[in-house]
């Protein structure tokens, strides 16, 4: 951040005063996240004794806290999950580094400018064959398929050879919905305008701060409450 005195500055202050303030471009909002962002093998294994010992690390880019207060905070956080140790529970150990590590700070995002802006909030659920995995993916009860950046093939569709019949059915008919989503809110800030049988005659609710509405995109669409669990770790959110 740069100095809020210097006549030439871009950006100065935290960005979330800058949202919760409303004080951004007012453009609607299409965001979302994976139904499990840390499954990708790898990325959390060797940091679960780490956080056990010293669950303030979870709270380490924080400013304005003391060590205590990161460490109290990292406490309630992972006991959200677990009543034990992270490494005794390795499910809630995927779980807490899909939320610490990318899903609660995007929902919160979601929630602070939903007050100004339209906001269309998603969770991407299908895995399927053409998924972009970057590593192997840990699979276990209670936990989501699609990792990080699952969706991005998709959107964009950039893996395809040309020759769609190698493809199964449910990735083309995802691919499908997903175009037709996101094609719908550049055309018209609404990724459901009207009553569509290939969007399964969904209407997309707006999220807001209340009712935490999102649409769960897999091979069907479904709308649910409260991505995330947001609203237990809420406050426990910085």
């Amino acid at each position: 951040m740069e100095p809020s005195d210097d006549e030439n500055v871009f950006f100065s202050g935290y960005p979330d005063d800058k949202f919760r303030e409303g004080i951004f471009n007012k453009v609607p909002v299409m965001v979302g996240i994976t139904s499990e962002e840390g499954a990708l093998i790898g990325g959390w294994k060797d940091r679960i004794e780490l956080i056990d010992d010293h669950p303030e690390l979870l709270y380490r880019q924080v400013e304005g806290l003391t060590e205590r207060e990161k460490k109290e905070l990292g406490e309630k956080m992972i006991r959200v999950y677990t009543e034990g140790k992270l490494e005794k529970n390795l499910s809630a150990a995927v779980k807490l580094y899909s939320d610490v590590g990318f899903s609660n700070r995007i929902i919160k995002f979601a929630d602070l400018v939903s007050p100004y802006v339209d906001v269309y909030f998603y969770q991407y659920s299908f895995f399927g064959a053409i998924e972009n995995k970057a590593g192997p993916i840990v699979e276990m009860e209670g936990l989501g398929k699609a990792a990080h950046c699952a969706e991005l093939p998709y959107i964009i569709w950039y893996k395809l050879d040309g020759d769609t019949t190698v493809y199964p059915e449910a990735d083309m008919r995802v691919r499908r919905i997903v175009s037709d989503l996101f094609g719908n809110f550049i055309k018209y800030q609404n990724p459901t305008p009207k009553r569509d049988a290939q969007l399964q005659n969904i209407i997309w609710p707006k999220f807001d701060s209340e009712q935490l509405r999102f649409l769960d995109i897999d091979y069907n669409l479904t709308v649910k409450e409260n991505p995330r669990g947001y609203r237990q770790t809420r406050k426990l959110i910085y």
